[in-house]
């Protein structure tokens, strides 16, 4: 059935070293993104390359593609590229130039995610590497001694100490900057915020944002725990415990990168057969990988730039006594 799926898909579009597609899927690794159909209720998974590794449903697809390990890994969120947002690409005229190479000059359309053609895919994908915010000056941070008072527990003469240790970093984002690809599109992505003046480490954490200028969206991470203490109370002392906190404020910006990959065909006025081989079957439709037209990776990336403020809070060196 593949076989003949791949003869019919040939016959009608040629695409430029591209991976043939009857190769069987493979490691999961090898998967770069993936398209869902929910008119069908399809999973749709490409390589790297833009070929397609294969297509699920719902059940198969959690049980042999592990989406939400695939998911954590990745970090990357997709959506269909449109031929409008491929020309806006930096490194369109390159693939301009690369069909006129392989074949030759003359009048055509393009055209991105051809309904008769789902092998040949287009899209724009959230890049998988982590985010990185950066701060934009020097923190500002506060030092306090807070006070725990303790609660007896019955009429023993026990003290119970509640308190938390921990940090916990809260941002608040804005979109200054919209990527040229993928206008008003959700995605998600892995962002890495930094330690705010050693108010607790450095930490990740997922943001999902709209690709649209003045859009907000919020961080958050909080790895503080709440723990007890119990002690004998002598008689006529109290019972308290101390803890150092520290409370630090800085503004903060990052970039996500939106990357293009997969197919724009050239619908030809004329059947041609490519340059090399004159010779050969002549088609209508060419289509271009854009990985192989652009191998420098910001050719076929546009940014998204946010700002924003962060705050953390580091609770630490908790200490009890009886006076």
């Amino acid at each position: 059935m593949l076989a003949a799926t791949l003869s019919a898909f040939l016959l009608g579009l040629q695409f430029a070293s591209a991976l043939p597609y009857n190769q069987t899927a493979g490691a999961v690794s090898d998967i770069h993104h993936v398209l869902h159909d929910p008119r069908s209720d399809v999973y749709h998974v490409y390589r790297q390359d833009g070929s397609l590794y294969g297509r699920f449903d719902p059940e198969t697809f959690a049980r042999e593609v592990e989406y939400e390990s695939l998911q954590a890994r990745a970090g990357s969120s997709c959506t269909a590229l449109s031929v409008d947002e491929a020309m806006k690409l930096p490194g369109w005229g390159k693939i301009e130039q690369y069909a006129k190479d392989k074949y030759g000059t003359g009048g055509y359309n393009l055209e991105t995610n051809p309904k008769d053609y789902p092998n040949a895919p287009a899209t724009v994908c959230i890049d998988s590497e982590v985010v990185q915010v950066k701060m934009t000056g020097t923190p500002t941070c506060i030092d306090d001694n807070a006070t725990i008072a303790g609660k007896m527990v019955g009429t023993s003469g026990s003290v119970k100490l509640t308190f938390q240790q921990g940090y916990s970093n809260s941002g608040t984002w804005s979109v200054s900057k919209s990527s040229a690809l993928a206008q008003a599109v959700t995605f998600s992505a892995e962002l890495s915020l930094p330690e705010l003046g050693k108010a607790g480490g450095s930490s990740t954490t997922t943001a999902t944002f709209t690709n649209t200028i003045s859009s907000g969206f919020t961080t958050t991470v909080n790895k503080q725990a709440t723990q007890e203490m119990s002690m004998n109370a002598p008689a006529g002392k109290f019972c308290s415990g101390t803890m150092k906190s520290r409370s630090c404020n800085v503004n903060g910006q990052g970039r996500v990168r939106l990357i293009a990959s997969g197919f724009i065909c050239f619908n030809y006025k004329d059947k041609r057969a490519p340059v090399n081989d004159r010779n050969g079957a002549k088609h209508y439709k060419y289509g271009i990988n854009i990985l192989n037209a652009l191998k420098n990776k910001d050719d076929r990336s546009s940014w998204l730039d946010f700002t924003g403020s962060m705050k953390a809070s580091s609770k630490s060196d908790y200490a009890a006594s009886c006076k």
